[in-house]
């Protein structure tokens, strides 16, 4: 799948300045020219440039040519007599748009045709796109929004039909559920991935910028023989998978791309598209639900009946917990032993984890919850204490760990205990890997307690995680 950087000036100035820029790139550069003041098209088009798409929605085009055709066709028509290699134009329009260019007998530069849906995924696409092959444009054009992730699945079934069609289709979902479709489209077969040039210049719900789609994700690179991996859950967009495994991939030299998938319905996922997925990383709130999907689970991860890790090997989907073996490795380090007091923040699935990890050690754990009947059932299958926030500092504590998502992401606060547990000198960890340093571990390190950061915890299940995506790339 080719790349296309996307950039919407708003002066002639921007805009020849960043097709100089571009120009080294080698890649095809979108202008979107609804913004653009004192348009000069000689001088826009003018050589040496890259590629271009010229772009003007004909939706937004109610100032500057107050939809008028005949104004907005005679812009084309320019565009097309200097030189620009494709224009964009709205499904609406084409037929129109055709019809003149032959009738003028002009050259008719590479014609994109181009459906917009920024509200959903219709039901109908595949009608739609029966409509817009038979304007026999030179590439189609869909975009659409996402608002579940099984959307997903009808742009790719668009994609797979555009092969088997042998048509030029581009085929994107728009916004967070959508990210996907611009990252692995070219699995599909999709001609174009829009870029924009840097995270703060996006020009459509969902863009990644240049740098991650070439370097990050080597979306360029991305066949129908990649092999995908990805984590899944609500939120994913603090996590720090999509930098580690796409690292190690690289150093490997294997055909394969870690992504974000951002779920709310497990059962929408596993129906729609796991069929494509080698192997996911589960993250909350799916860690305990997702084990009805799963044909086998390996090691501790079948008594906790906690799952962050899930392969897909010889046509079955095989669980495993890697969080239990960083948790076991971390508490092996600082030498929790028979009797160790350890408090523990949060009932979730980590914390479960955790707990299980403390009877292996013969820990005397204590779980510390605002919800007292979760409290209860948990600490009732550890056979442990549990207490409230208020009478937490009546607690002995060796080792204090925070499981809960208070810190996380840009929300820069701490679980509502007091700071003179502090006074006690535990040692503190926070599960949270993003940010890595969290108040909670900053306000620990003032009472000059030892820390260990969510940071250490993530990187080692994710080597242990790599490991197992790794043996499926060989």
């Amino acid at each position: 799948m080719k790349l296309c950087i996307s950039i919407q000036p708003g002066s002639m100035k921007e805009a020849l300045k960043s097709l100089k820029r571009y120009t080294k790139l080698g890649e095809v550069v979108e202008i979107r020219i609804d913004n653009l003041k004192n348009l000069n098209l000689s001088r826009l088009l003018s050589l040496p440039r890259p590629e271009i798409i010229l772009t003007y929605p004909w939706k937004s085009n109610t100032d500057k040519f107050n939809r008028n055709f005949e104004k907005y066709y005679t812009l084309l028509h320019k565009a097309a007599k200097n030189g620009v290699e494709y224009i964009d134009v709205e499904m609406s329009l084409c037929k129109k748009i055709i019809k003149r260019f032959r009738l003028e007998k002009i050259n008719i530069p590479g014609l994109i045709c181009s459906y917009h849906d920024y509200q959903k995924t219709p039901n109908n696409l595949h009608s739609i796109y029966d409509k817009m092959k038979r304007l026999n444009p030179d590439i189609i054009k869909i975009a659409t929004k996402a608002n579940r992730i099984s959307d997903n699945r009808i742009m790719f079934d668009i994609l797979n039909e555009a092969k088997n069609d042998k048509r030029k289709v581009i085929g994107i979902c728009m916004g967070e559920y959508g990210e996907i479709s611009r990252i692995i489209g070219g699995k599909f077969g999709s001609y174009l991935g829009y870029t924009c040039p840097e995270e703060k210049r996006k020009t459509a719900p969902g863009q990644f910028s240049y740098d991650q789609m070439k370097y990050l994700f080597r979306t360029d690179r991305i066949t129908m023989e990649t092999k995908i991996f990805g984590l899944i859950g609500n939120p994913v967009k603090y996590s720090k998978g999509i930098y580690f495994h796409n690292k190690i991939f690289s150093q490997n030299k294997v055909d394969a791309v870690y992504i974000n998938i951002l779920v709310d319905n497990l059962s929408e996922f596993f129906s729609s598209i796991m069929e494509y997925i080698t192997g996911i990383s589960v993250t909350m709130p799916f860690k305990s639900d997702v084990v009805k999907y799963i044909d086998r689970i390996e090691n501790g991860a079948k008594e906790l009946k906690i799952i962050n890790t899930v392969l897909r090997k010889k046509g079955n989907l095989i669980g495993y917990n890697s969080d239990l073996y960083a948790i076991t490795n971390i508490l092996k380090k600082i030498r929790v032993k028979k009797d160790t007091r350890i408090i523990i923040l949060g009932t979730g699935n980590m914390s479960r984890t955790i707990l299980f990890a403390c009877n292996i050690f013969g820990a005397k754990p204590v779980v510390v919850s605002r919800y007292i009947k979760k409290s209860r059932e948990l600490t009732k299958h550890f056979d442990c204490d549990f207490t409230d926030y208020k009478n937490i500092n009546g607690e002995n504590c060796d080792l204090l760990i925070n499981t809960t998502p208070v810190g996380m992401g840009t929300k820069h606060t701490m679980p509502p205990i007091s700071t003179s547990i502090f006074n006690k000198k535990p040692y503190v960890i926070d599960v949270i890997a993003n940010p890595s340093y969290t108040k909670f571990i900053a306000t620990a390190e003032k009472f000059n307690c030892k820390t260990i950061t969510g940071d250490e915890i993530f990187t080692l299940q994710a080597r242990y995680q790599s490991s197992l995506f790794l043996e499926l790339c060989k």
